[in-house]
């Protein structure tokens, strides 16, 4: 299977995170850190990432992810993203990239 590269951006580790109870009286937490993909328009896109731990932060700096392992098949037949299958993979650190 061919892979579909995609270049984010990290600009902070802040995770927002939040929680309650369900309607079925399950607590939850949700834990996302905002990410900037580039997909190929002038400007980068915000996209919200979950992490299971608010500790799983990314750190700040550039990363790539192969788009082709999230790609499912979902409700109605619709072509979904399933984030917790995206694995992002450090291009280089924020300071790095800073000084080019």
């Amino acid at each position: 299977m061919d892979k579909l590269i995609v270049k984010a951006e990290v600009e902070s580790d802040f995770i927002d995170s939040r929680g309650g109870v369900s309607a079925k009286g399950k607590p939850y937490e949700i834990h996302e850190q905002k990410v900037w993909v580039y997909l190929g328009s002038k400007f980068p896109k915000e996209m919200n990432i979950n992490h299971d731990d608010a500790r799983n932060a990314l750190k700040p700096g550039l990363y790539t992810f192969d788009l082709m392992p999230a790609l499912t098949i979902g409700d109605f037949g619709r072509l979904s993203i399933d984030g917790r299958r995206l694995a992002f993979i450090p291009e280089r650190p924020a300071a790095v990239a800073a000084k080019g």
